[in-house]
């Protein structure tokens, strides 16, 4: 019991502190940027986040079951990240090679920018996405709630530095 209230309590105050970043970071974007810049950047980022959704749903899930039970954890751990690397690499190969032509699906090429200065976040991401289901597997509770809040830092931080530095 006192083990399963610790890993809940760790769980708990990283992951409030996590989205406590996520909505600093959301009012210094807001605050920074005009309401069609935000606009721009949220359609680049839907494409981005929903590329990164179908690339790795379901692999965090299937890797914790194989690395909970202890039966070939390993090999799903290194299958997962495997196809997550490849798609991501593939797709955001892709998208770099149609540069200016990404724009045809958005109604304006800003977004288009937008979404080509986020897909390259798409490797590191899918692959994090299985080692966050192997973090779970072997119950490594702590180290899961501090890679996503130190995930969300450097994203508030770079967004800083982006806004602060790059405004245009």
């Amino acid at each position: 019991m006192k083990k399963i209230v610790k890993s809940f309590a760790t769980v708990t105050v990283l992951s409030v502190l996590t989205r406590l970043f996520s909505m600093i970071c959301k009012i210094l974007l807001a605050r920074a940027l005009t309401s069609y810049e935000l606009g721009v950047y949220q359609s680049g980022f839907s494409v981005f986040a929903i590329t990164l959704t179908v690339i790795s749903s379901g692999f965090p899930l299937a890797v914790s079951r194989f690395v909970a039970k202890g039966k070939g954890g390993e090999r799903s751990l290194f299958a997962s990240v495997s196809v997550c690397f490849a798609l991501s690499l593939i797709i955001t190969a892709v998208a770099c090679s149609l540069g200016k032509n990404a724009a045809l699906i958005f109604a304006d090429e800003k977004s288009a920018k937008a979404l080509l200065l986020l897909i390259p976040a798409l490797i590191p991401s899918s692959v994090y996405c299985s080692l966050r289901g192997a973090l779970w597997g072997k119950e490594k509770f702590f180290i899961f709630s501090f890679a996503e809040f130190f995930e969300e830092l450097v994203y508030v931080l770079v967004v800083i530095v982006m806004i602060r530095f790059f405004p245009s």
